[in-house]
């Protein structure tokens, strides 16, 4: 009986030094939340109503932030609740809001035996065929790298807002593929170059 007895105070020993060790760390991840809430709060990062994204893929809309976390309502509009910690140790950017027009650049790979004045003439068709697209600031279509295979142009243009953009660009890219294609050019794929060399080790 002694025995049991002395088994089950140690066995209650280790039991409660484990539940002390979850309360610690418990306790240890919810101060850290708490100060990185207090720290958001101070810098002014975002705020209710703010869209963000995140360096991890995350976006959505903020709808809440307490002490523990920050609520961010996606474009699905399912509901992610992430610890205050993880928002401060991520790099984040702040979309525009409704208001403020969004600018966006993109990449258009074109191979090198195109004539480049005759690849921006049909960019620049196709920009001015795109109505989601702002007249102002002025588009700006440039060949942006002509040393590697293909030639890179990039188109840099303006839409109304961030929401918008996602439509604008659908038609952006619909109205480059038939600009391109009346005039016999075709987008390439990205190409890389490999280079092997092969030393032979000198014997003495």
């Amino acid at each position: 009986m002694a025995f049991w007895i002395s088994n089950g105070y140690t066995f209650l020993s280790i039991s409660t030094g484990a539940l002390a060790a979850g309360f610690a760390f418990a306790a240890q991840r919810t101060m850290g939340d708490l100060i990185a809430g207090i720290a958001l709060s101070i810098e002014g990062a975002y705020r209710f109503g703010d869209w963000l994204s995140l360096s991890d893929g995350t976006q959505g809309q903020v709808i809440n932030i307490d002490w523990r976390a920050t609520h961010l309502r996606g474009w699905d509009n399912a509901m992610r609740v992430i610890p205050n910690t993880i928002m401060t140790s991520q790099s984040l950017v702040k979309l525009p809001k409704k208001a403020q027009t969004y600018a966006q650049t993109y990449p258009i790979r074109i191979s090198g035996v195109e004539e480049p004045e005759k690849v921006i003439q049909a960019l620049e068709a196709a920009v001015e065929a795109a109505g989601s697209v702002l007249e102002e600031p002025q588009p700006a279509i440039r060949l942006a790298d002509a040393t590697t295979e293909p030639y890179k142009y990039t188109l840099w243009v303006h839409f109304r807002n961030y929401l918008e953009m996602f439509a604008g660009r659908d038609e952006l890219f619909r109205m480059v593929h038939s600009e391109l294609s009346r005039v016999g050019i075709e987008i390439s794929p990205a190409t890389y170059q490999i280079r092997a060399s092969n030393k032979q080790k000198e014997t003495q």
